[in-house]
């Protein structure tokens, strides 16, 4: 099984030589990446990363250059690491965006004789535009593509051993457990599916025959995500928040809020909750990780994601 380290901005491509202990990592993220690299080493038997996954999976204001791209992809190439694209859901100006940025990395592919590289694809539009264009690009369906139910406010309950079988069974479903959307995927060029270490756990009949990858992200679990950005609407005026088009100041390369609940028909949640930018992070336990890892094993996963940062 392999593990993969996703790195958001070039400013991180260090992350490749210290991927479990970087200073610039904050205090949770130190915490994370321990419990990753402990589980891992646990479970697999080695906890070395082996491929870099680049780019930002959640915000378009975020997606990388043509010029960031390639360095990525080179830096990848010296570090002796293999090399995935990851992209976030785009408007249509995004979409003209993304085309010079796969124009220039297929350009490069080329001129250095490799036949294909993957691009995790978080946009249906992204998926039909390489299949439409780019042959040399392998599609890999990301994990906000694969709908599962997320929120650790509702599903630290769904894996109680008195809850109704039934239910319990129908809301530990994703995407990619029903038939009909993997004949759709592998109808559309998909060979991989990604998804995230949920609390509840994931049940479903894996076929042997099942030609479908998978690959789990551990960590920092997805709950929400949207064109909202909080952080970023700070300074605007509050008539115009929430509207979705801002003029973005990376601010969430700076910021990173913590969600506390005081609802009082909740109880305190088991995770501590970040928001980052225009999505919202649960950190996960080390427990929570390992049986996630098992969970990779038992279902022949044949990668773990990792991002040191909290990402967006």
């Amino acid at each position: 099984m392999q593990l993969a380290i996703s790195v958001q901005s070039v400013e991180d491509l260090g992350l490749l030589h210290l991927p479990w202990s970087a200073p610039q990592l904050t205090a949770v993220e130190q915490e994370t990446a321990q419990s990753i690299r402990t589980a891992v080493k646990r479970v697999v038997g080695k906890s070395v990363p082996e491929r870099l996954y680049f780019g930002s999976e959640f915000c378009h204001y975020r997606l990388v250059d043509a010029e960031d791209l390639l360095r990525a992809y080179e830096a990848s190439r010296e570090a002796g690491y293999a090399f995935t694209f990851v992209t976030p859901y785009l408007p249509q100006s995004g979409l003209q965006r993304l085309a010079s940025c796969l124009a220039a990395l297929a350009e490069r592919l080329k001129r250095d004789g490799v036949a294909t590289v993957e691009v995790v694809v978080n946009d249906w539009g992204v998926l039909n535009h390489l299949k439409q264009h780019y042959p040399c690009y392998k599609p890999v369906l990301g994990r906000l593509l694969n709908k599962m139910i997320r929120d650790p406010r509702v599903t630290q309950h769904y894996n109680r051993s008195g809850a109704p079988v039934q239910a319990n069974t129908a809301l530990k479903q994703a995407s990619f457990t029903q038939n009909a959307f993997r004949t759709f995927l592998r109808e559309a060029g998909v060979q991989m599916i990604e998804l995230d270490n949920t609390l509840q756990g994931i049940e479903w009949d894996l076929a042997e025959e099942d030609d479908l990858a998978l690959a789990v992200h551990l960590g920092f679990g997805c709950v929400a995500t949207g064109r909202t950005c909080l952080v970023g609407s700070l300074h605007v005026e509050e008539q115009d928040k929430f509207r979705g088009h801002i003029v973005c100041k990376q601010q969430c390369r700076r910021y990173t809020a913590e969600m506390v609940n005081r609802h009082p028909r909740i109880s305190d949640l088991p995770q501590r909750v970040f928001q980052k930018g225009n999505s919202v992070f649960y950190q996960q336990t080390l427990e929570q990780i390992e049986a996630g890892v098992h969970f990779a094993r038992a279902n022949q996963a044949c990668r773990l994601v990792y991002s040191p940062r909290i990402p967006v």
